[in-house]
């Protein structure tokens, strides 16, 4: 139990560290203009219709990478054998997804449903890179 819960833990600490990192680069790539207050729904709904196409690619292979290295890391830990602790990785940057589209309105619509749908598979697709190596 404490290995299962463990690599979940590390599963997520590795999807966030690559998300993370991606997002940034994004930003370095497609600068956000200064001053926009992240606390003001309409000002964060209007700044969704500007991003460019290619910002919001960029932070989907973003999450695609993040889930993949998430389920990758938590099978590595939880056992090779059990798909658990990646398709768990998947779920919660899934439900986490879910409140990201709640804070940021005005996402594109087809934005939110690709990301969607690319947790839990590219998370399974990391459990199924270590499993091929056994």
């Amino acid at each position: 139990m404490l290995k299962k819960t463990l690599a979940i833990f590390a599963g997520m600490a590795a999807s966030f560290v690559v998300i993370s990192l991606l997002e940034l680069i994004s930003v370095r790539l497609f600068p956000i203009p200064e001053g926009i207050d992240f606390t003001n729904k309409e000002a964060v709904r209007q700044l969704m219709s500007t991003i460019p196409m290619g910002a919001m690619v960029f932070v989907l292979i973003g999450y695609a990478l993040g889930s993949f290295a998430g389920g990758l890391v938590a099978t590595l830990i939880s056992g090779r054998v059990q798909v658990q602790g990646a398709i768990s990785i998947g779920i919660l940057l899934t439900l986490g997804q879910v409140a990201n589209t709640l804070q940021m309105p005005g996402q594109p619509i087809w934005m939110t449903v690709v990301s969607f749908l690319i947790y839990i598979p590219f998370a399974y697709l990391g459990y199924l890179t270590v499993r091929v190596k056994e």
